[in-house]
């Protein structure tokens, strides 16, 4: 499985949720083709209010309209927020997504044996207790562990781990509360075999069920990944999923319950598993699938979607994912939504950015005195002293201006007042230079990425680069152009966040 998304497809209404999987979207601009490794070939897809218009966009196609978004690469954005760190963006990004009636799921995917992610949802929940409010604020999360695929099988002998796995799902729903849990799920996880003669059952919870339906019974939603894009075999794998079980057990249970039918549109290791143009690996846009499943078009999976509505009518559709290559213009059939063009009316409050500078003065003066200094001097002098006093006197203008932009301002380089190494603050005087380049293990932090003052690590291009050393990941040495983006969010086997060491590869500096 890959990553994730989702849409309404009840014939009766055409309203899809999907989530983002990725917080970088392909940029046709700069590639021909999806190629996952190249980090100049994506964009940010919500960190500006540019980039979330056209997404909203995306979300309001007439008639396939998008009603909820799991929002992944949230968790170092919002993991401080008890101690007042309230990310401007992400609230952004939530209140304009409500204004639009569409629900903001913070999505964690760390897919590890320990499960990380029930503790990471605790986050989110701190999050809107600090920092959100009626209109922004996270309306659920969602989790991506596929764990489970690697110790479904043998299906007796591995019977503690499938036990282990539920109550770490049943704790993550407990630690969400009062947000609602969305999990992922593959369509054979309640079978030994894929063939789906054999189910996987076990005693959980005082009640002998499949492992699957006893994780519809822990989530409020699922999405279930059939991997693959003919309806046909779609509607197959839906049913063996087990969507009449959810249909008879867990429809209309509470206001956000809902069964996802997951569809791909990056690109896959084969064509019949993604409606992407193109494989992993090509060198076009488009290529021929020997397969026979050629119609790898947007409109071919709104077909397929409307297929499955038709079959099983509570199935709703997700897209894994936008910008992979939903709304990317890749190829015409896979059109790019642009946000609408601003009107010449003014708004009804005032601008946030300043207006273009005026080509000439004005015919009046200003009722206030700017804030800024004008470019040229005046051709008289004032015959009227200045009101107040300059603050410092000047000292003589340097005769031609710097080439080179200034050192950034103390105030822009401070060090985290909240970080403690070895129960020592930053800035208390038992702080040591030598502690700048370790490691607090627990939390897998490197000391001068918090101590950015205090370590003289200041310039971006230091903390935004790549440390030069190996990393050590199941005992085998990486170096960061080695590291593949689904580690970052890993430690090595020294204990070391992985996005911390590798900051260039990781996008470290997009989430700080």
């Amino acid at each position: 499985k890959t990553s994730k998304r989702q849409l309404n497809l009840m014939v009766t209404s055409p309203t899809i949720s999907h989530f983002i999987y990725f917080h970088s979207g392909f940029d046709k601009d700069k590639c021909d083709v999806y190629e996952k490794s190249k980090y100049e070939c994506f964009h940010h897809m919500w960190n500006t209010t540019e980039s979330r218009a056209n997404l909203w966009s995306a979300c309001q196609v007439e008639g396939r309209e998008i009603d909820r978004i799991f929002l992944s690469k949230v968790k170092y954005r919002i993991e401080r927020a008890d101690s007042g760190n309230c990310d401007v963006i992400i609230l952004d990004t939530l209140q304009e997504a409500h204004d639009r009636n569409i629900k903001i799921y913070a999505l964690f995917a760390t897919s590890n044996a320990n499960f990380s992610e029930k503790n990471h949802v605790i986050d989110a929940v701190k999050f809107n207790q600090h920092c959100g409010n009626e209109t922004a604020k996270f309306d659920g999360v969602a989790v991506n562990n596929e764990y489970f695929t690697s110790i479904k099988k043998p299906c007796i002998e591995n019977r503690a781990m499938h036990l282990q796995l539920l109550d770490n799902l049943e704790l993550t729903r407990t630690n969400a509360y009062p947000l609602p849990l969305h999990f992922s799920v593959g369509w054979h996880w309640g079978w030994c075999s894929v063939s789906g003669n054999d189910p996987l059952e076990m005693e959980w919870g005082g009640h002998t069920r499949n492992a699957l339906q006893h994780m519809f019974n822990i989530a409020d939603s699922v999405d279930v990944q059939v991997s693959h894009t003919k309806s046909s075999e779609m509607i197959y794998r839906t049913q063996k999923a087990d969507y009449q079980y959810w249909v008879n057990t867990q429809k209309g249970k509470t206001d956000t319950a809902a069964y996802y039918v997951l569809a791909y549109c990056n690109p896959a290791v084969s064509c019949k598993y993604s409606f992407s143009p193109h494989i992993i690996g090509s060198s076009t846009p488009t290529d021929t699938c020997s397969a026979g499943y050629n119609d790898r078009t947007e409109a071919g999976m709104w077909n397929r979607f409307d297929c499955i509505g038709n079959a099983l009518p509570y199935a709703r559709g997700g897209i894994h994912f936008i910008g992979g290559v939903y709304s990317t213009g890749i190829i015409d059939t896979w059109p790019k939504y642009f946000a609408p063009p601003k009107t010449s009316s003014p708004s009804s409050a005032p601008s946030i950015k300043p207006s273009m500078f005026s080509s000439g003065p004005s015919s009046a003066p200003s009722s206030v005195p700017s804030t800024t200094p004008s470019f040229e001097p005046t051709k008289q002098l004032s015959t009227e002293p200045s009101t107040e006093p300059s603050s410092n006197p000047t000292s003589n203008p340097s005769s031609n201006p710097s080439l080179n932009p200034s050192k950034m301002s103390p105030s822009s380089c401070i060090d985290d007042k909240d970080f403690k190494f070895n129960g020592k603050s930053c800035t208390t005087d038992k702080f040591k230079k030598k502690y700048c380049k370790q490691w607090d293990k627990k939390m897998g932090k490197l000391v001068k990425n918090y101590c950015k003052a205090s370590c003289e690590f200041c310039k971006e291009k230091k903390w935004c680069k790549d440390e030069k050393r190996v990393l050590m990941i199941y005992g085998k040495e990486y170096k960061c152009k080695k590291v593949k983006k689904k580690q970052c969010n890993m430690k090595d086997d020294l204990g070391r966040l992985v996005l911390e060491f590798c900051r260039k590869k990781c996008s470290y500096c997009d989430r700080n």
